[in-house]
This record gives C-alpha cells, sequence and structure tokens, in this order.
C-alpha cells in the first residue's frame, strides 16, 4: 500500500510539473495582427536567452522579438521557519546551531517579519515537528527568548528524518495564506535513515518547493560529510553553506536573508510576435511557448471587424474628453498651487518662530541643568571632602593613641634600615619622594604603601615590577603581623609591632 502510495504520488507530481500553464496575449486592436504582445514569469535563479525559447503558431515556429525585462521585487514582508535538527549525540552542533539563531534574532531579524523555530530528529509519531513557540510565526523577540531556553532532552542515534521534516515544514509554510514571502532555513548535518519511499520524499520536497516559490535554505553541519540536503536546497533555488565556524555562518545567513525577496522574484521575459490569423474574426486563438520541456498556451482573441469603425469612433470621443478634462484639471490645480504655496510660506514663518523659540527655552533649560549640576557637584565634593578629612583624622586618633608603633628593620646596600611606621601612609620605593628610599635597582620608583586601616597595618603593591613578597608569597595586599618578612626586589624588611 505504501509503495502504491508513493507512486500515486510521484505521478501527481510529474503532471503538475509537465502541464501546460496558459498566458492571455494582449493586443493592438488597430494594427492587428501585428504587434501582439505577452509576458512570460520563470521562478527561476538563472536568466534565459531567446535561443532556449520556441514560439509556435499553426504547428509552425514563427519569429517574436524577445527580452528581459529589469526585476521588479517587491518589497514584501518575510515568514522564516528554520528547522532545528534536535541532535543531543552531538553537543557541538547544538551549541554552534543555537548560537547561531540567538545571533540572527539580536542583530539581523527585521521586526516586520515572522519567524517560527521548530526542532526535529528521528520520526515516532505524525508530530514529530515541534515548535519552540507557543504560536506559530511570531516576532522575533519571542523567537530569541524561545530558543535561549530550548534545551536538547530526547536522546537519539545521530541520524534525523530530515527529508520528511522539510516535506512538513514546507507544508507549514503554504498554509500561511498572508501575500509575504516564504523560505525554509534547515540547519541539520543532515543524514536521512535509509528507507522504502525516503528519495521520493525528497524529490516530492523539490517539486511542491517550485510550485509554490518556496526555497530550501540549508545550515549543513559537516560532522557526518556531504548529504543530499545540500542538493534540495540548489534545487529548489535556495542556498547552502557547510562549515563548523559560527562566525561565517551568521554573516552568510544575514546575506541570504536580505536578498531573499530578489531570489522570490524571478524572471520576467516580454514576447512581441506578428499572427498569421489576419482574420478578424473574433475567434479564440491559441500558440505555443515551448521552453525545454515546459509548453505554455499563449490564447488572443482576434478583434470583430463590424466593431473596428465604431472601435475607433469611441477612442476619438474618449481622446477629446481627456482633453477637455486635463484642460479643467490643470486650471484646478493651478489654482490649488497658488493657495498652497501662500499657505505654506505662512506655515514655513510660523514654524520658524516656533524653532526659534523652542531653541531660546532649550538653551535656558540646559544653563539651569549646568548651573544645578554644578552646585550639586560643588556640594558633593565638599562633603566628600569634609567625610575624608573626618574620616583620616579618626585614623590619626587611632595611630596616635597607640602605646607604640611598629617598626621595619632591615638592610639595604649595607646600610642598617630601622624605620617606625607613625604615618597613616608609608610610601617604599626607589624615588626620592617616598617616605623610605630603597635604592637598589630591583625596586621599583613606587614600589609599595604600608597603610593604617584603623587597627592594622597593611602593605600594597603599587604596580611593581619585581611584586611584593611576604613571607615567600607574592600578593598584592596582605595585613601585616609580628615578624613578618617582606621582600621588595633584593631588599628585605622585617616587621615588628
Amino acid at each position: 500500500m505504501k509503495k502504491i502510495a508513493l507512486i500515486s504520488c510521484l505521478l501527481i507530481l510529474c503532471f503538475f510539473c509537465f502541464s501546460q500553464t496558459r498566458i492571455d496575449a494582449k493586443i493592438d486592436t488597430v494594427n492587428y495582427p501585428k504587434n501582439i504582445t505577452f509576458i512570460w514569469n520563470e521562478y527561476s535563479l538563472e536568466k534565459r536567452d531567446k535561443s532556449e525559447f520556441i514560439l509556435v503558431e499553426k504547428e509552425v515556429p514563427i519569429p517574436f522579438d524577445f527580452k528581459c525585462l529589469p526585476k521588479n521585487v517587491e518589497n514584501r514582508n518575510k515568514t522564516v521557519l528554520f528547522l532545528w535538527e534536535n541532535a543531543p549525540t552531538d553537543r557541538n552542533q547544538n551549541v554552534l546551531f543555537k548560537n547561531v539563531l540567538i545571533n540572527f534574532f539580536e542583530q539581523n531579524a527585521n521586526r516586520g517579519d515572522k519567524f517560527d523555530v521548530v526542532v526535529f530528529d528521528r520520526k515516532t509519531n505524525d508530530r514529530f515537528l515541534t515548535s519552540l513557540n507557543n504560536n506559530l510565526f511570531v516576532s522575533p523577540t519571542e523567537n530569541l527568548s524561545s530558543v535561549k531556553n530550548h534545551t536538547t532532552k530526547i536522546p537519539c542515534d545521530g541520524l534525523s528524518d530530515v527529508y520528511d521534516a522539510i516535506q512538513r515544514g514546507l507544508n507549514i509554510l503554504q498554509k500561511q495564506k498572508d501575500n509575504t514571502i516564504k523560505i525554509l532555513v534547515v540547519l541539520a548535518a543532515g543524514k536521512n535513515p535509509s528507507g522504502a519511499g525516503t528519495n521520493s520524499i525528497a524529490e516530492g520536497s523539490i517539486s511542491f518547493s517550485k510550485d509554490n516559490k518556496i526555497p530550501v535554505y540549508v545550515i549543513h553541519h559537516p560532522r557526518l560529510g556531504p548529504t543530499y540536503i545540500q542538493d534540495i536546497a540548489e534545487k529548489t533555488f535556495g542556498k547552502t553553506i557547510s562549515t563548523f565556524n559560527q562566525e561565517e555562518i551568521s554573516t552568510v545567513l544575514a546575506e541570504w536573508y536580505n536578498a531573499m525577496a530578489e531570489c522570490q522574484a524571478g524572471f520576467d521575459y516580454h514576447f512581441t510576435f506578428n499572427s498569421k490569423y489576419s482574420e478578424r474574426d473574433g475567434i479564440l486563438h491559441i500558440n505555443k511557448l515551448k521552453i525545454g520541456n515546459k509548453v505554455v498556451d499563449v490564447q488572443f482573441q482576434a478583434p470583430n471587424k463590424e466593431n473596428l469603425s465604431l472601435f475607433i469612433g469611441i477612442l476619438v470621443l474618449i481622446v477629446a474628453l481627456l482633453a477637455v478634462a486635463t484642460i479643467f484639471i490643470l486650471k484646478i490645480i493651478k489654482k490649488r498651487r497658488i493657495e498652497q504655496d501662500r499657505i505654506n510660506k505662512e506655515h514655513e514663518q510660523e514654524l520658524a518662530f516656533k524653532q526659534t523659540e523652542l531653541e531660546r527655552i532649550e538653551r535656558e533649560g540646559k544653563e539651569l541643568k549646568r548651573e544645578i549640576a554644578n552646585k550639586e557637584e560643588a556640594e558633593r565634593r565638599a562633603k566628600e571632602e569634609a567625610k575624608q578629612k573626618a574620616e583620616r583624622e579618626e585614623l590619626e586618633k587611632k595611630l596616635n593613641a597607640r602605646a607604640r608603633f611598629p617598626r621595619l628593620i632591615g638592610k639595604c646596600d649595607g646600610i642598617e634600615i630601622n624605620f617606625e611606621l607613625n604615618c597613616i601612609e608609608t610610601t617604599i620605593g626607589r624615588k626620592q619622594e617616598n617616605n623610605i628610599v630603597l635604592t637598589p635597582d630591583t625596586v621599583s620608583g613606587r614600589h609599595a604603601k604600608i597603610v593604617f586601616e584603623g587597627n592594622d597595618f597593611e602593605i600594597f603593591d603599587t604596580d611593581s615590577t619585581n611584586h611584593v613578597i611576604v613571607n615567600g608569597i607574592q600578593l598584592q595586599r596582605k595585613k601585616l603581623k609580628n615578624m613578618d618578612i617582606i621582600g621588595l626586589g633584593e631588599v628585605i624588611l622585617t616587621y615588628f609591632e
């Protein structure tokens, strides 16, 4: 039964692929049978030339004039469906695709477009596609939140029913009846399980995609090597990229997204020919336009001979009425233009006055804000200085209340050092402005400082070259204890309380 159903589907698809379509040609009633024209559109990425077309009338090819019209890219919103392959056996693939989607929705997605992200893996039932959103096709912001919150939970063996997922994704998009450009983007390693009917599903998806102008774009994770889904992208006029590089994928996806409308436009071909059906008998004639395996009916109806004079008379009357109407309309337009110019001038003067007033008010407001800000800054600085002064005085009281002051004892270049720490902050270094001057080259200009913190003394490394070593350990800062040994370059000092 399954084989019969698949064969039936293929026959139906073939019928639609090779069935004739019909075009209505336009005739020039006065010059008939000359200058009959029609336009044929083809959904394709490749532009054809004249040699690929044959126009047949009365079973005989006839000459025709031909040109490809400039592309008319419609400014329509897009509906984009992302099919995300669920691959818990390869965490790197999931992380790569998740980051690509997050970057797209953060950086590139247009708010006027609609999107949905659907995950899939192995088909266990009819609903093996799962949307990350509560509703199909929502805003970029909602999709961004859904992608960030998605975690892979269902284990699988590394293969997925990607052909079936593509077919169902195309059906979902085709059911969206709004006038938007529809695109399917597949993010997958793309290794479909082998089985009866899988190739038929893929070929059916290609035909369905072309018939409904829904290209398939493929972001391929190359962990399983080349796959047929890349051919599906090419055959549906989509594009493909196969790489592990997230930045490259994000760049290419943004380029695809911006060019999708142009891909949908296809090509318009304009034909002009002279018919051999010269009689003005009102009969409907059908010519054949052949393009490879395609055959298109081009139909046109000859004008009636008895109606030609009436047509010309009506045409002359219409031209005369149009001339009178044009003169009358031009006079009205001129009168309205003069009145509009006067109104515009008054409006411009009023706007100029309002703009001047707004600028004055804005200028005065800025000056007032600047004065207030300066006053608040002065008050803040005064409070900060008072606070710092009070804290310093408090520290000095605590320091002076000590029974005795700690000392640093050691040697530098053979000279004994015995320095009493009786200041809130004591600087140490090679420069002369330091409280303790150590001359060896291994000591930095401002090597360290010892600060009284209220109860203890703490040593700080002040970005020295050879660092501060306390009891053999390199430290940025440390509360000092009795008998701590301090290394500053080649100088060794001992802290005594």
